[in-house]
């Protein structure tokens, strides 16, 4: 009894200790795969790994793969395991066994006739073999898919491959069958790893818009017969820093006029993680550019080499504008031995047209309306911003009025107009009203500018031309008047024209129930005009006047007393030189 207690204390202390060992090893394994693989891979399973394909019938079928989830670590201390190449196995056939042959035994008997039936002794029957044949229903074609990878973790300092094995566990054969796998997150597809044994397939690749691989595609060729397998496989890496390039397209100075040079700086920038490699640049000089003397187009290409992340290199190349060119019209292309292709342009420049139009001739002090378009008329796209027309106004002309937000500048003599973005093939219009003040050329100014440095304008010339022109208004300073009262007609004669008007008389017929008080008459500058009664006083006659300048003017004052009552109208009549008929003016007064 004491010897099987120290047996059992001892084999106690032996299982303890394996049992203790062994879940540490397990628990080392945990915090291995915590701290150092904190990511996963994870891979098949519906919507990720499927397979579809077609029965005798023409149904399609589809099947999918189980899932694995592998531990992502940064490094492995153990080396990778060899890569076993298996065999192709030969799908096994069923081998008929022949049937045993069937033979015939001869037995003999005694009989003994009775007189109803036969009784035979001594028979011992023969063991008969019996040949038979039944159909069975081929069941259709059904795929499994099974989902594994090489290892058990990935380890960023090498590749994984996983393999996806199908079976066709159906009777009869599976065709068109088409396998389909979508990369993991969180790792990168290496180029050229796919592939199919022992069943060839056709493998397309989709790929995203940065062209990594998002999507594997294997058309199996040929149909899978009943209990056959094969498999399709790739390998997958750790994601690597990836470059990425852009390009710029710079002028100095931004616009040329012809036959004027300008320095095209080409950029190109790696904004990626990692390295760009081999890179190139490639500049297309279209024509209508002269570039090393040819005006016909030219396209060069320049090695640049590795750009490291957020690094930069650029190309300077010397152009000549010529007629017709266009700087915008340059484009540059950028590959890279491990970076998607970049292709570049210029971005397109706004092109202004600035139209002024207004009447070619006017006569005398007639206001004047001109109209001013403004249009981008690029074809690219090309919008111009913070836009500013500006109308300098003519000299011998005065402000009247203008349209919009327009505003005049009394100092400048300047209608300014903010036409902020103008889009490609929109136009914008104003108009500005003046007056003119003299005989000649009236000239005015439009342009405008933009932000991009473009500018656009035009003039508008008006020829204004000088007549006399007379212009006569009377009014009475009391109306209605009293019988007895006065009132008073004042005449003002002015020249609206261009020219002097000359000899200007005046006579006034005053109302016939009214008598003449006084009259008086001056020009401008309060020189008096003398006059005369005729007509047993009914008719003031005022003296010639010799010559009125334009924008003068004459002032005739005539006072009569009411001695009835009666509707009075008083008629006054100017003739001058320049003009042969009588102008006439009336002016009615009431009286009571």
């Amino acid at each position: 009894m004491k010897l099987f207690l120290i047996f059992s204390f001892i084999l106690f202390i032996i299982c303890s200790c394996q049992v203790y060992h062994s879940p540490k090893v397990e628990v080392l394994g945990e915090q291995i795969i915590k701290n150092e693989a904190e990511r996963f891979v994870v891979n098949g399973g519906p919507g990720s790994t499927e397979a579809i394909y077609q029965d005798g019938n023409g149904q399609q079928q589809t099947a999918v793969s189980n899932t694995i989830k592998i531990p992502i670590l940064d490094k492995c201390d153990t080396p990778p395991p060899p890569e076993v190449v298996e065999e192709p196995q030969e799908t096994p056939h069923l081998i008929e066994e022949p049937l045993p042959e069937i033979q015939l035994v001869r037995y003999q008997a005694d009989v003994h006739s009775f007189s109803n039936h036969e009784l035979a002794s001594n028979i011992e029957p023969p063991e008969v073999f019996l040949r038979t044949t039944s159909y069975i229903p081929l069941q259709p074609p059904k795929i499994e898919l099974q989902k594994s990878s090489d290892e058990d973790k990935l380890c960023c300092d090498r590749q994984l491959k996983f393999r996806i094995r199908f079976t066709n566990i159906g009777g009869m054969d599976a065709e068109q069958v088409i396998i389909s796998d979508i990369v993991p997150a969180g790792v990168d597809y290496i180029e050229e790893t796919a592939g199919a044994d022992p069943y060839p397939a056709t493998i397309k690749l989709v790929r995203d818009q940065n062209d990594a691989v998002q999507k594997i595609v294997w058309e199996i060729q040929s149909p899978i017969p009943s209990e056959s397998s094969g498999e399709v496989y790739y390998s997958v890496s750790c994601p690597r820093p990836k470059p990425k390039l852009n390009c710029f397209v710079q002028f100095d100075p931004k616009y040329l006029s012809v036959g004027q040079d300008s320095n095209v700086i080409c950029r190109v920038v790696n904004t990626g993680a990692g390295s760009a490699e081999a890179v190139t640049l490639t500049v297309n000089i279209p024509e209508g550019l002269s570039y090393k003397g040819q005006p016909y187009g030219v396209k060069e290409t320049f090695i640049l080499g590795e750009i490291p992340a957020n690094q930069s290199a650029e190309k300077i190349l010397q152009v000549r504008m010529l007629k017709g060119g266009r700087l915008d019209n340059i484009t540059a292309t950028i590959n890279s031995s491990n970076a998607p292709l970049c292709e570049c342009s210029v971005p397109p420049t706004p092109t202004l047209t600035l139209e002024k139009s207004g009447p070619m001739t006017v006569i005398n002090r007639v206001p004047i309306e001109y109209t001013i378009v403004a249009k981008n008329t690029s074809s690219k796209n090309a919008q111009a911003t913070g836009c500013v027309l500006t109308d300098k106004l003519p000299s011998n002309a005065t402000f009247k009025s203008c349209s919009g937000n327009g505003y005049y500048n009394g100092q400048e003599h300047t209608v300014t107009w903010l036409l902020g973005t103008m889009l490609s093939g929109e136009s914008k219009d104003v108009t500005v009203t003046v007056m003119p003040q003299e005989t000649g050329n009236l000239l005015d100014y439009a342009q405008i500018s933009c932000e991009e440095g473009i500018t656009a304008d035009d003039q508008a010339r008006t020829i204004v031309r000088g007549v006399p022109a007379v212009q006569i208004s009377s009014y009475d300073t009391e109306d209605p008047v009293e019988v007895g009262g006065t009132t008073t007609y004042i005449i003002e004669v002015g020249n609206e024209g261009f020219q002097n008007v000359t000899d200007l008389e005046l006579f006034n017929e005053i109302p016939a129930t009214s008598a003449f008080i006084n009259a008086t008459a001056a020009d401008g500058a309060g020189i008096l005009i003398k006059h005369r009664l005729e007509n047993d006083g009914m008719v003031v006659v005022f003296d010639k006047y010799p010559s009125l300048a334009p924008a003068e003017k004459l002032i005739y004052k005539i006072t009569v007393k009411v001695n009835a009552h009666s509707q009075l109208l008083n008629r006054a009549s100017l003739k001058y030189q320049e003009f042969t008929k009588t102008i006439i003016v009336e002016e009615p007064t009431e009286s009571y």
